[in-house]
């Protein structure tokens, strides 16, 4: 009996755990209004997005020997409107002066190998993905990030970031909010914010890149994502297909 009970609860452990990594919380997919279509954006004429962005910001810290934060990130537009962040660790660039090294293209160059031999890779697996729209020189973005366990996403989480185009080689992020969370954690965001130390943004720098990975990420695979149910149909046919 004691062995039947263990196993429930290992049962019940093991779908809750599934059901907390693989399902988004319903506050998120109602604001999550992005949706996606599959169509080309146009982005490329005013943007490069053959390769990845990389961005500084930074602020001042309390201890006279460690008094600037640096904080570094990276980004990936295509030009389906897809978009995906912290697609490779800051290990790979930092603290080193340059932002790329040969390490990050064979990043890339093994995502290319793997994907013309149809070997899943986990990089479509990585925490954020989301979608974005052209509004003239404005990118406005929604991600959706996703608990992975060997990754620091330990929880859902969704986000609203607006970049403007500076030229074809820079963006400045200019406008940030939380997404599909109630009013209360809302308030107590804005609250934290306002108390916080301010951060300077530096712009986004391109860094191009010889080969591109596919933007098929995990979060296409979410009916809620799609503008139109048959097209995520098409898609999940077109995925099991390959299979």
């Amino acid at each position: 009996m004691k062995r039947l009970i263990l196993l429930y609860l290992i049962s019940v452990f093991l779908i809750s755990c599934k059901w907390f990594y693989y399902t988004a919380p319903n506050q998120i997919k109602r604001e999550f209004t992005y949706k996606y279509d599959g169509k080309e954006t146009g982005i490329d004429s005013l943007l490069n997005i053959n390769g990845y962005y990389i961005g500084n910001s930074y602020y001042i810290g309390d201890m006279p020997w460690h008094d600037t934060i640096y904080l570094r990130g990276n980004m990936m537009f295509f030009k389906d409107g897809m978009f995906t962040q912290d697609m490779f660790s800051s290990s790979y660039y930092y603290p080193k002066d340059v932002y790329y090294t040969k390490d990050i293209h064979k990043f890339f160059q093994s995502i290319h190998e793997e994907d013309s031999l149809g070997i899943p890779n986990l990089f479509y697996e990585r925490p954020i993905w989301g979608r974005y729209l052209l509004c003239s020189d404005t990118i406005k973005v929604q991600y959706v990030v996703r608990p992975v366990l060997y990754s620091s996403a330990t929880a859902w989480d969704a986000r609203e970031v607006w970049y403007k185009i500076i030229n074809k080689d820079m963006i400045l992020l200019i406008f940030e909010k939380p997404i599909g969370i109630s009013k209360t954690e809302k308030e107590h965001y804005y609250e934290r914010k306002r108390k916080s130390k301010p951060i300077t943004q530096l712009p986004y720098t391109f860094f191009p890149t010889k080969v591109l990975p596919s933007s098929n990420g995990w979060i296409k695979q979410k009916k809620w994502f799609w503008c139109n149910e048959e097209d995520w149909k098409n898609y999940m046919d077109s995925i099991k297909t390959k299979e």
